[in-house]
């Protein structure tokens, strides 16, 4: 890829008379450390990280030593990891959770490769329990209400990075590693149209196939001004939430604070039986799809490669059968506060930035 965005001529193979001649090594694969790559992308590396993280809080909690100090006695760190299992179990952890956390594991020791038996015995057994399913796609009346719930609570960048999330079917990880310089409004761009573009530099299908970068638009006037007056302003390499801290940190506190809306709200929250922070992707991609009917739009919208994949988010009768099960004293406080969301917009006077005009046009 060359500075003006325009893609390179292949060079062609090396020439060479007689014996095939050697080529030179790819520039591009300089400076990079496959140990590091294979702990995974961005997002799945800061996911392990932070399972780490947790996994050696527990320990610490239990008065044994950190992870690494059973690494060389195979028995007994299948041993304490089985127990970490339950734990994870009994106090509703994702079963994904668990199971990345054998994966990370695995990756950062390679020597325990096959040999974990006793552990992945406990995914088995929990996958029989738990069969699976998709984390609970969020409903729009509860993000809104949790966007309004916000906002009356002058948490403006949760407020926007919720209704952001929800909106363009983002994945917390996205949510989590952008900066005002991903965020492109009609007057950064050139553009007439009064929308903004999210520019996905690290997403997960980015890092295997697909566009190297990805990119969202927004056309919602309401999330527009919002974003404008939380972020405009912002320099340009400022994490959109700015909480400061590691990467596991980071990613607890943005969890706990959207936590802490929902139970104001009486929505229960966690893998099994509630809402999850990864529900507002579903959401907002099944409330797309409803309101569209495009399964070929809605793919664009989800950055998906292919219509299968989508179809596996698409979960409009989930959404409605979770929403169905909060009493309904509760679905009518959702439907309430979210009704306040233009008034709470008013009273905060979010306005949309003007567009580039063209030379001589008038305002």
């Amino acid at each position: 890829m060359t500075d003006d965005g325009d893609v390179e001529p292949h060079p062609g193979p090396p020439k060479g008379r007689g014996r095939r001649a050697r080529s030179a090594p790819r520039p591009q694969r300089r400076g990079i450390d496959l140990r590091v790559e294979a702990l995974g992308a961005e997002t799945t590396a800061a996911r392990r990280q932070r399972l780490f993280a947790d996994l050696d809080a527990w320990l610490a909690e239990q008065g044994h030593p950190p992870l690494s100090s059973f690494v060389s006695t195979l028995p007994e760190l299948d041993g304490v990891l089985k127990d970490y299992g339950q734990h994870m179990y009994s106090n509703d952890y994702a079963q994904g959770d668990f199971v990345e956390t054998l994966n990370a594991v695995r990756a950062r020791y390679e020597h325990v490769h096959g040999r974990l038996r006793g552990a992945w015995s406990l995914v088995t057994a929990w996958q029989i329990l738990e069969p699976g399913g998709n984390h609970a796609p969020i409903p729009p009346v509860l993000a809104r209400a949790l966007t309004a719930l916000f906002l009356i609570w002058q948490w403006w960048e949760l407020a926007a990075l919720v209704c952001l999330g929800f909106e363009a079917a983002l994945r917390p990880g996205d949510l989590l590693f952008r900066t005002r310089r991903d965020l492109r409004f009609a007057s950064e761009t050139g553009g007439l149209d009064k929308c903004v573009f999210v520019i996905l530099r690290h997403s997960k299908t980015s890092r295997m196939k697909g566009a190297r970068w990805q990119h969202v638009r927004v056309d919602s006037i309401f999330l527009i001004a919002l974003l404008w007056k939380v972020f405009g302003n912002r320099a340009p390499d400022m994490p959109l939430f700015s909480f400061v801290g590691t990467p596991p940190q980071r990613a607890r506190r943005f969890a706990e604070l959207f936590k802490a809306g929902l139970a104001v709200l009486e929505v229960p929250s966690g893998d099994k039986h509630g809402y999850v922070l990864s529900g507002l992707r579903a959401g907002g991609i099944t409330a797309f799809f409803q309101q569209t009917q495009d399964l070929s739009l809605t793919r664009w919208r989800g950055r998906w490669d292919s219509i299968r994949t989508l179809e596996h988010y698409i979960q409009e009768l989930p959404m409605a059968e979770h929403f169905a099960r909060l009493p309904s004293r509760v679905r009518v406080k959702l439907a309430r506060l979210s009704s306040h969301l233009p008034a709470l917009a008013q009273e905060a006077e979010l306005s949309v930035p003007p567009p580039l005009l063209p030379r001589g046009a008038r305002r």
